[in-house]
Order: structure tokens, then C-alpha cells, then sequence
């Protein structure tokens, strides 16, 4: 899947539906016309311009509204084409929105917005500059003739200072009050005075919009080094661990310490370090919460063969038999009846059953452990003592015939663990 924030907006599907997604002011008289475009020195709320920047839709609110500006904009759509729009709207694929939403609530969200008074606008941003579709001019240039233009009353307005903040956000940089004072020709403690609490946290809303905009990239890329594979992550697709890595990002943006940023040498470095981390242990704990009640440790996983490990059980019942039980007979016959009944059984081709493990050993052993096993149970020889094959392998030390035990078990081990049910199976 492409990258979500590479994907190009599907405009094309709203062209050739003749859907309306931009209008300009209908009764609002322009203060002043100019080449490029318009100045309201009031402002208006009635200037629509859906899909002019890149930014996607991150939220349900956000597509609500988005839904309720298309509904408004476009009263000749009955129920069924609206509908239709939406999902496409709703649709990651086409490249408006940046997450999946279920169907259910996407229906929700249709029919209130469908519920909702065509004769009432849309809550709307009060814009007082707009400029001309391909008016030529790129967004430095626009920020210079806002400035020139607000700036041109010698009183600062709220109204003045958001409109350099959307401006500000749409050329892609942090807001900030020397920004917005170079701006409007103005001290920053004139934009400190005029900047309510609103304002404020307008800005800060809009920083915050900036960096998830940035960092999508960086959310994906964490995402996708995580395993999607049932056993890792459970449930949770890749488009799962995105979206709860957006989640984690934004939550990580609002937590983000700025007066210790500007003290760091490399910015840009420690804010990405900081997101990343957050990033990763969100993503973490989603995989933890969704994968199931009881968490199987991976070690066990691979223990764990097909048929509930019933060909594992297989292979080390024949090895056992063959093997370590000859070593581990048991000393009280009394109290284990089960050797008293008498074993009426074809017995095994010794000559042809010898063969076929000593080839099993050469496949899966190395040198030392094919020899000890070889020599303990006399496969193609007699057998020998401990001592005997310690002095054959020239294993010494007064404790030589317990390395020579500690062998015996490390390769019958390998053997359970390598050799496949089906080579075993005739044999039981």
C-alpha cells in the first residue's frame, strides 16, 4: 500500500459528478478588488474552500464537517448519490481522509449531517483576504500583500492576527508571535496584548495540525517494522497500526516541552527521537491489548508444531524409546506394573533398524555426538562404557563420563528437535 500521505486527492471523481466543493462570498461585498483577488476589511464566513491544502482529514470531526459543507453546497444531491460521495470521501484509497472509519459510524455520520438545516451555513473560518484560482503568486508573495493589507488600519484585531496565523499554517511553518508581528508590521507585545485565550489555542491547535502533517511519514515508517503476523500483533493489520500510531502522535505533540526544544543543539533530532519513542510504545501496547487475553511467550510459540505439537511428541517418543530408555529402567518392578506384562509385539529388524538411525545421526549430528551415540549403543560395534568412549573421544578429567552423559542427552535433543514425524512414523 502506498504511503498515505503520498496519496493524491481522487478531485477528479468530484469534477465529474459536477460536485461543488469551493465557492466564494455570495452577499459579503469585497472592502477592496484587487488583480489577485479579494479584501474583506470584516471578514466573511462565506468563502467554501474544501481540499486546497495538503493537509488530510484526521478526525471524525473533521469529516463530519467536510460532509456537512458538501451537503450544504450541493442541495441538488437526494440520499443515495450523497451517500455515495461519502464513502468515497471516507475511502483512504482515494486520498481525502488519513484513517479508516467503520462503516457503521460512517453511517451515523451521514444521516445526521443529512438531519442538518440546508438553510443554516456551515460554521465556517472568517476569512479576509482571498486570492484568485491560479492567481500566479506563490505563498510568500500572498503573506506579503495580507500584511499590506491588514496591516494598512493602524489598530491590531483578533480577526487581523488569525488570518496571518491560517496564512502562516498553509505555507507550512510554525506559528509563531514574531511571525505574526514581522507580519502586521507590528511589536510582539502588541500581538501579546491583542492574542485572547481563543487565539492561543487556536495556535496551538494549528502547530499541532502542522507537525502530525510532518510526521505522518515517520508514524508509517515506525508501523510498518512491526511483524503483522498473527502470533506478533494478533488481530491488528498495518492500517490498524497506523492509525493507532496517529493516535500516538498526536497525543505525543500536545506533551512536547518547547522551552526545553529550544535549548536542544539539533532540534529537529531531539523532536524526532521524542515522537518516535511514543510512537513505538503506543503501537506496542495496541498489539499487547488486541493480541488476546493469554500472551504466549515467543519462545514457547516455536515449540509449538502443527496438530498441537502432536508430530513433535511423535518424533521424541520413538527417540526416547530407542534411546534414553535403555539408560532409565526402573528400579522397583513392583511399582511399575507396566513392566511385568509381557511384550508379544514383532520385534524390530535390528540389522535394518541400526542402519536407518545410523543415517539419521550422520544427517543431523555433528562428529562428537554422532560417535557417543554410536559407541554408547553399539550401533555398528559393541557398546561401550562412559569411560571408554571419554578415552576414544580424548575427553579427560576425573569427571570425563559425565560430559560423555551430558552429550548423549544434547544429541538425542537435536535429534527430537530436527528430524521430521514422517521419517519416524512406520517405526510406531
Amino acid at each position: 500500500m502506498s504511503h498515505y500521505v503520498s496519496i493524491p486527492r481522487y478531485l477528479h471523481y468530484l469534477n465529474k459528478r459536477r460536485i461543488v466543493y469551493r465557492r466564494n462570498p455570495t452577499t459579503d461585498k469585497p472592502t477592496l478588488t484587487f488583480k489577485h483577488g479579494r479584501y474583506y476589511e470584516n471578514g466573511t464566513y462565506q468563502c467554501y474552500d474544501l481540499f486546497r491544502s495538503k493537509a488530510k482529514i484526521t478526525t471524525y470531526k473533521s469529516l463530519k464537517w467536510h460532509l456537512l459543507v458538501l451537503w450544504y453546497l450541493n442541495p441538488q444531491l437526494d440520499m443515495n448519490e450523497f451517500t455515495k460521495l461519502a464513502e468515497t470521501i471516507a475511502n483512504y484509497k482515494y486520498g481525502f481522509i488519513a484513517f479508516d472509519i467503520p462503516p457503521q459510524l460512517l453511517k451515523r455520520i451521514v444521516y445526521d449531517v443529512s438531519m442538518c438545516d440546508l438553510e443554516e451555513p456551515p460554521k465556517n473560518k472568517l476569512r479576509k483576504v482571498i486570492f484568485n484560482d491560479n492567481c500566479g503568486l506563490n505563498l510568500s508573495e500572498k503573506l506579503t500583500i495580507v500584511g499590506q493589507l491588514i496591516g494598512r488600519s493602524k489598530r491590531i484585531h483578533q480577526d487581523d492576527i488569525y488570518q496571518c496565523m491560517l496564512d502562516i499554517n498553509d505555507m507550512g511553518k510554525k506559528i509563531t508571535i514574531n511571525r505574526l508581528a514581522g507580519l502586521l508590521n507590528c511589536s510582539a507585545r502588541t500581538i501579546h496584548r491583542n492574542m485572547g485565550y481563543e487565539l492561543k489555542k487556536e495556535k496551538e491547535l494549528l502547530n499541532q495540525e502542522q507537525l502530525q502533517w510532518k510526521f505522518m511519514l515517520l508514524v508509517e515508517n515506525i508501523a510498518r517494522k512491526f511483524s503483522t503476523t498473527q502470533q506478533a500483533s494478533g488481530v491488528m493489520s498495518i492500517n490498524d497500526l497506523i492509525q493507532e500510531g496517529n493516535l500516538n502522535l498526536c497525543k505525543a505533540i500536545r506533551r512536547i516541552d518547547w522551552i526545553r526544544l529550544s535549548e536542544s543543539e539539533d532540534q529537529e533530532k531531539t523532536l524526532k527521537s521524542f515522537l518516535s519513542k511514543r510512537i513505538k510504545g503506543g503501537i506496542r501496547r495496541a498489539i499487547d491489548k488486541n493480541r488476546g487475553d493469554i500472551r504466549i511467550p515467543e519462545h514457547k510459540l516455536n515449540e509449538i508444531r502443527k496438530d498441537n505439537g502432536k508430530d513433535h511428541k511423535m518424533v521424541a517418543m520413538f527417540f526416547n524409546s530407542m534411546f534414553l530408555s535403555i539408560d532409565e529402567k526402573p528400579k522397583d518392578d513392583e511399582e511399575n506394573m507396566i513392566y511385568q506384562i509381557a511384550d508379544k509385539s514383532e520385534p524390530y529388524n535390528i540389522g535394518l533398524l541400526n542402519i536407518y538411525l545410523t543415517g539419521l545421526l550422520k544427517k543431523h549430528l555433528n562428529d562428537r555426538e554422532y560417535d557417543v551415540l554410536r559407541l554408547s549403543y553399539g550401533l555398528d560395534c559393541e557398546k561401550h562404557s562412559a569411560n571408554k568412549i571419554a578415552d576414544i573421544l580424548k575427553i579427560e578429567g576425573s569427571s570425563a563420563y559425565v560430559r560423555v552423559s551430558e552429550l548423549k542427552k544434547q544429541a538425542v535433543d537435536k535429534l527430537i528437535d530436527s528430524v521430521d514425524h514422517s521419517q519416524v512414523l512406520d517405526y510406531l
